[in-house]
């Protein structure tokens, strides 16, 4: 047994102390979950209703100085879910552009690191139909705030990156109201939780 760990720390070391890896650009193409649990009884949802994570794809642009581990860029995502009980069906949307901080601990061949956002531009809203009624509401957001911190790690291999970041965003929706005028009411919802978030590109 002692061998094994013996073989596995000297296949691990190499990627430890390895010369650093910098890269000027990182473009990567990321998938995302988004663990959200709001209160759709606001927008006129049964609460017998279970809200299911998000889920989307989306795209970040890194920028690191020569010879630091800090970096800096954008970050862009959609992310969306449809939920159905009964004759109510509801979908969301959700549209992000966030500025990016990441700072790398480790930075060779394996990287492990922080990574934050800051959102600068939203779009959001829920769709509900009832196909007994006919009623449809379109609950649409006029101010949008969000932030996320998480932990990142991955490998890289002949320019490629994979990866995985986890972590939890802060995304509160304020003053949804319905487009199509059913309800004149107006509502806030904090689709706030979790997230997991997978990604693939290049470094040059």
């Amino acid at each position: 047994m002692k061998f094994k760990y013996d073989l596995l720390f000297f296949l691990v070391l190499p990627l430890l102390i390895a010369n650093k890896s910098f890269a000027l650009f990182d473009i990567r193409l990321t998938g995302t979950l988004l663990a959200s649990k709001p209160d759709l009884t606001s927008v006129n949802v049964g609460s017998n209703l279970s809200y299911t994570p998000s889920f989307g794809f989306g795209g970040d642009v890194l920028v690191s100085p020569p010879l630091f581990d800090l970096g800096f860029g954008v970050r862009v995502e959609s992310l969306g879910t449809t939920l159905s009980k009964d004759s109510i069906t509801v979908k969301t949307t959700n549209s992000r552009t966030a500025l990016l901080v990441d700072y790398r601990f480790i930075n060779t061949l394996l990287l492990i690191g922080i990574i934050g956002s800051y959102g600068i531009s939203h779009s959001g809203g829920v769709k509900v139909s009832d196909s007994l009624t006919g009623i449809e509401y379109d609950w649409q957001a006029e101010k949008v705030s969000s932030y996320s911190l998480g932990v990142e790690a991955g490998v890289k291999l002949l320019g490629f990156i994979l990866g995985l970041e986890v972590g939890t965003e802060s995304m509160k929706w304020a003053n949804l109201t319905d487009k199509n005028n059913v309800s004149g009411a107006s509502t806030d919802l904090d689709m706030s939780g979790p997230y997991t978030k997978v990604f693939l590109g290049f470094g040059f």
